[in-house]
């Protein structure tokens, strides 16, 4: 089973009924939903719920394109020209297109520029708290389409607009030819990377098991020693992969002995020990060690995922100031074919 919640469920007491394979999991009479592409899918809509035009623009695009292979995101952060961020009510990441939905509202235009300038400071907020170092944020400019929403707009109208975006995101489609990628599968498996030969941040490659990240350093099956601890060898002492369980929020439930935590830039990640920390810290002070971090941790919808986020190394400096085992990023990209030679 999942180990991570095997022992979320252990730390809280909680029972929990396991069947013979990984994917039927059911605990408290629930059955723990993994996530596929049908899931993805209907989470990343019910996220449009609580706007109703929004949420009618945003599902009649998604099923008149009615195409499985294209991928896209509600409510996608993105950083603007000016530094801050904002939220994109609709994203297509192999287009790179965004779709806005104005919706009527009675508010003047001064109330409303106060509001969303609000409404993006709380956003920045929310973001660097929590998910900026894990969550891709798209940084490069996005192509826009906006839909109006007036008071006095008919069904036909916004129908219109809508038909408009759609075309648009076609002729892009055929624009692009062979360039344009299919989606696929919400977790590409490791033979995607192998094939492809290595692995870098900008893929969002996510993983449902460390099993799977071992395939791509040409590990068949993890020791349940090393799953425990999330913390496996790759060459010798100097190289490991790693899938710290990353506490976000006051709700995340501690794992083993570390907190761990992590850089609103993401090029930090701390680990710090309830217990022994002084011991800890000393452990790794003369080691020369890369880690791959997979950082785990539950996403804004809810699946737990297993992320590659980059490859890091200890700064000694900085460990020791803080007396806390402080990981710099050092790369953002894994070559994989040397494991396979």
């Amino acid at each position: 089973m999942n180990i991570w919640l095997h022992n979320y469920l252990r730390s809280q007491n909680k029972q929990y009924y396991e069947q013979k394979d990984y994917e039927n999991l059911w605990y408290n009479g629930y059955k723990v939903i993994q996530m596929d592409k049908k899931e993805y899918i209907v989470n990343q809509l019910k996220r449009t719920f609580h706007k109703k035009y929004e949420n009618y623009c945003i599902t009649r695009i998604i099923h008149k394109l009615d195409n499985e292979y294209i991928q896209f995101i509600t409510q996608q952060l993105f950083k603007r020209p000016d530094g801050k961020f904002a939220l994109a009510d609709l994203y297509f990441p192999q287009l790179n297109i965004s779709v806005e939905i104005d919706e009527p509202h009675h508010l003047t235009q001064k109330e409303a520029d106060k509001q969303r300038t609000l409404d993006i400071i709380k956003a920045d907020q929310e973001i660097r708290k929590k998910y900026t170092g894990i969550e891709d944020i798209i940084l490069d400019p996005i192509e826009e389409s906006r839909i109006e929403i007036r008071e006095e707009s008919s069904i036909e109208e916004i129908n219109n607009e809508i038909d408009i975006v759609i075309n648009k995101i076609q002729l892009k489609i055929s624009a692009m030819g062979d360039k344009f990628v299919p989606w696929k599968n919400v977790y590409e498996p490791a033979s995607y990377y192998i094939k492809k030969g290595f692995i870098e941040k900008n893929d969002n490659a996510k993983f449902k098991t460390i099993d799977e990240i071992g395939k791509l350093f040409n590990i068949e099956k993890v020791s349940m020693g090393y799953k425990i601890h999330g913390y496996v060898p790759i060459v010798n002492d100097s190289e490991y992969f790693w899938c710290p369980h990353l506490k976000l929020s006051d709700d995340d439930a501690i794992i083993n002995n570390a907190i761990n935590t992590i850089s609103p830039d993401g090029n930090y990640v701390f680990e710090y020990f309830k217990k022994d920390n002084d011991t800890e810290v000393k452990k790794v002070l003369d080691d020369n060690i890369k880690r791959y971090v997979f950082a785990q941790y539950k996403d804004e919808i809810g699946n737990e995922s297993k992320k590659f986020i980059g490859v890091y190394s200890l700064d000694k400096d900085k460990t020791l100031k803080e007396n806390v085992r402080v990981w710099k990023k050092i790369s953002n990209k894994i070559e994989l074919k040397k494991y396979f030679n």
